[in-house]
């Protein structure tokens, strides 16, 4: 009997240990989807949008493991991670110094020219042109394909131009950012082509992540941003779930 209750201890040992296991191993962090939400009209990057507003995010806007899409319609669809204050940072020295994600625009915003306008983003409030980084964006900029550009400064470039066929666009986007206070440097590549995307922001502080599609009639037009990620600092408690790695880690 001793040795058999021993045992049995032993297997409930055991079964309890794996079980702990399990749910750890289930205790992820959480997608950094989570930090999106709808933009209200006329704010938070909204006005960027122009169109009927559709403040119904959630039946187009979808968070799946590490990445975020949002389906385009026959209005102006929006979201962003000021609204809750989930997601806001600084930029360049004492900030965030690189940001970086892949990215996905379904042929159906570009099958015919011009292409669907679309844009993933960041600026800080209150707006002008200087405080504002395009990540991606179709049709304004240089080209009336895919750019990145920095609402009509800097030095723009094209990622992917129109035209009747154009190739699927996919790629990933690298930006980088060093200084301070009212002169943030910004350089932003991809990995289409050499292009580098160059710009000096006039301001330092409160930047977050906007996603913006326009009324379009194509009727299968999605924009995906995968593995974004950040290198630097941000403020306690902001952005949770995005992959934020030390300046000293920084390869």
């Amino acid at each position: 009997m001793h040795t058999a209750h021993k045992i049995t201890s032993a297997f409930f040992l055991v079964a309890a240990c794996l079980t702990i296991g399990i749910r750890h191993g289930h205790a992820s962090p959480p997608p950094f989807g989570q930090l999106f939400t709808g933009s209200p009209q006329g704010q938070d990057g909204e006005a960027g949008c122009q169109g009927t507003y559709n403040g119904n995010w959630q039946s187009y806007f979808t968070s799946i493991a590490n990445s975020i899409s949002m389906t385009a319609g026959n209005d102006c669809r929006t979201v962003n991670t000021h609204t809750n204050n989930s997601c806001v940072f600084n930029l360049g020295s004492g900030g965030v110094t690189q940001i970086s994600f892949d990215f996905a625009v379904s042929d159906g915003c570009h099958a015919a020219a011009p292409a669907d306008w679309l844009a993933f983003w960041i600026y800080s409030e209150p707006w002008n042109s200087s405080v504002e980084v395009d990540f991606i964006e179709s049709l304004n900029g240089p080209g009336t394909g895919l750019n990145s550009n920095f609402a009509g400064n800097g030095h723009q470039v094209v990622i992917f131009p129109g035209g009747a066929s154009p190739p699927s666009w996919a790629g990933s986007i690298t930006a980088n950012f060093s200084g301070t206070g009212n002169a943030v440097n910004v350089q932003v590549s991809n990995s289409v082509n050499s292009n580098v995307a160059t710009s000096t922001l006039a301001r330092s502080t409160g930047y977050f992540f906007v996603m913006d599609t326009t009324p379009t009639t194509a009727g299968a037009c999605t924009i995906t941003v995968s593995n974004l990620s950040a290198v630097g600092t941000v403020p306690a408690g902001n952005c949770a779930g995005l992959s934020i790695a030390s300046s000293s880690r920084k390869k």
